[in-house]
């Protein structure tokens, strides 16, 4: 190559070279540029968005509210909390900063592949708050492993299995996996609600993540066992105490050789004040594990509640039941699609002076009555009417919720009620719902 070609290449690289310092010296220039709309952007959208010129004690409040009673916040880029980081910085910066927007959320499972990262920054905003977290679906194991890294704030544990294909089968009978099949390693001080509900018949948990779980709960208040079905589990060598449970509900599906029957036989409650069951859970097992129960808690039980009594044992354990020494402070009955043999056994009690049985009873509820004969017959009315003249005194409500509101009462009938009426008891026959009418009163 010549000199002079030599020259031209070397003049040709340097000026190059300057050009390509010249572009990168404008794209610092175009950065920083668009950097500076940026900032005036965002001060022009201060100055003009009123929530940003709020003091933030009430840009929180707002926000707060978004949250109702009836909003479940869920981890979607549409719905609140998450909503607010989609707005503007200003809004992102109130959201962030105010930890009772995160302290609650419903997920539903199965989730997106590293939703358990996006669920650990959702529950670090809550900064140390009590926790309220709810489950529907088959839990995975990542997500369960990170619910349990906050496992000392959380005070409400709500889960809801759903059937799901990936459900391991046996036969006809569904098996799920509680929780993923993990558990926390330490105890749930705050946990005081505790709900775990199926949603199919068909499906049965293992008893043994749910009395672990209960053995790490000791201020547990609420306790809810919803349409489930226990396999077995390991014995206890103790009695499990929950000291501080106040509400029980235990509804379920009865299993042959399973722990159900005796699932109460080995629990106590000294605070418990209200207990809802099904006696179907019973079924070809224990028929006096309730009552057992109750004699062994000794509780000051207030409210009683009761699904079906169907079975033969249902009857004499109901008579049993209401005669225990711990059920002298019950106010509240309620018992549902009570059969002929069931009313009989109750009426017999109630027909009792309020000094040998039930004296504190102030409210009954009887609800889907069957007005048939054969289930209702005329002189039930007659013996319900005279047992509530008999405790007037003491009774302040009793409802008889109908199975099928067309039927009519007879003027009979409504005059048996009529002097109770008169004495300020509430006393309602009708149809459940708010659109019910009283059939005692004169229809307009």
């Amino acid at each position: 190559m010549s000199t002079q070609a030599q020259s031209t290449t070397q003049e040709l690289e340097t000026r190059l070279a300057e050009i390509s310092l010249d572009i990168e010296r404008q794209k610092e220039v175009q950065e920083g540029l668009e950097r500076n709309k940026k900032l005036v952007q965002r001060q022009l959208n201060a100055l003009r968005d009123p929530v940003a010129r709020l003091p933030l004690e009430l840009s929180s409040e707002i926000f707060l509210q978004c949250l109702s009673q009836w909003h479940n916040p869920r981890p979607g880029a549409h719905s609140a909390p998450m909503l607010f980081l989609n707005i503007c910085t200003a809004w992102t910066n109130i959201a962030v900063s105010l930890p009772a927007l995160w302290d609650t959320i419903v997920i539903h499972l199965p989730c997106a592949t590293g939703f358990e990262e996006g669920l650990d920054r959702w529950l670090r905003r809550a900064g140390g708050r009590s926790l309220h977290i709810s489950l529907h679906g088959t839990i995975e194991p990542d997500v369960a492993a990170c619910i349990w890294r906050y496992a000392a704030s959380m005070k409400s544990l709500d889960i809801i299995s759903f059937e799901n294909e990936d459900v391991p089968v046996d036969g006809d009978i569904h098996h799920w996996q509680l929780l993923g099949g993990t558990m926390p390693q330490e105890s749930l001080p705050r946990l005081q609600k505790l709900r775990i509900r199926g949603a199919y018949e068909d499906a049965i948990c293992s008893w043994t993540p749910v009395l672990q779980l209960l053995q790490l709960s000791p201020n547990l208040v609420d306790l809810r066992l919803e349409n489930m079905t226990f396999g077995d589990a390991d014995d206890l060598d103790e009695d499990l105490v929950l000291p501080n449970l106040r509400q029980l509900k235990y509804t379920g599906y009865g299993l042959d050789g399973g722990l159900e029957g005796n699932t109460l036989c080995w629990l106590s409650a000294p605070s418990l004040e209200s207990i809802t069951v099904s006696p179907s859970i019973f079924e070809d097992t224990e028929p006096d594990a309730i009552s057992s129960f109750l004699e062994r808690s000794s509780p000051p039980l207030r409210e009683l509640k009761m699904s079906r009594l169907s079975g033969p044992q249902d009857f004499t354990w109901l008579e049993t039941c209401l005669t225990l020494s711990p059920i002298a402070g019950l106010n509240h009955f309620d018992v549902a699609t009570p059969l002929p043999r069931v009313l009989d056994r109750f009426l017999t009690i109630l027909e009792q002076p309020p000094s040998s049985a039930l004296p504190a009873l102030q409210t009954v509820i009887l609800r889907r009555v069957h007005l048939d004969p054969d289930y209702f017959p005329a002189h039930y009315w007659n013996r319900l009417a005279r047992a509530l003249t008999s405790r007037r005194s003491q009774l302040r409500t009793v409802r008889v919720i109908l199975s099928d509101e067309e039927w009519p009462l007879s003027q009979e009938i409504r005059g048996q009620f009529a002097g109770l009426l008169e004495d300020g008891m509430q006393v309602y026959i009708g149809a459940e719902g708010f659109g019910g009418k009283n059939l005692l009163l004169p229809q307009s």
